[in-house]
């Protein structure tokens, strides 16, 4: 069941508030293994797109797969509360945006029917 709320544009997160909803598409979805075992996922990193064409790097580790990963899918538009967010301190970065966000066991998502943006 779809609610919104209040959503918030990933242009106005901030990472010193952890109660947030953003309404979100996957437009870009990879998988990294782990380096030990090549057969077990370490995590899921994708990329997010909000209505106003705002995007940001998002990862889920492997221990939160089952409580995420029936989402988790190309095109999809996802209701996102409480994510996680911090400094996008990598070398080479994928989308323009100094922040990421991490999915945790206090992440909920759900499905959203309606989106407006590009």
């Amino acid at each position: 069941m779809e609610n919104e709320g209040q959503i918030t544009l990933l242009n106005d997160i901030d990472a010193l508030s952890t109660n947030y909803t953003i309404k979100v598409k996957i437009v870009s979805l990879w998988r990294k293994k782990m380096r030990a075992n090549e057969r077990e996922m370490y995590r899921i990193d994708m990329i997010l797109m909000d209505e106003m064409g705002t995007k940001i790097q998002a990862s889920c580790l492997h221990k939160l797969f089952s409580k995420f990963e029936r989402h988790l899918i190309v095109g999809e538009c996802l209701i996102i509360k409480r994510p996680s967010l911090a400094a996008n301190t990598t070398f080479f970065k994928i989308v323009p945006n100094n922040q990421k966000l991490s999915f945790y066991y206090h992440t909920f998502v759900e499905k959203c029917k309606k989106w407006e943006g590009p």
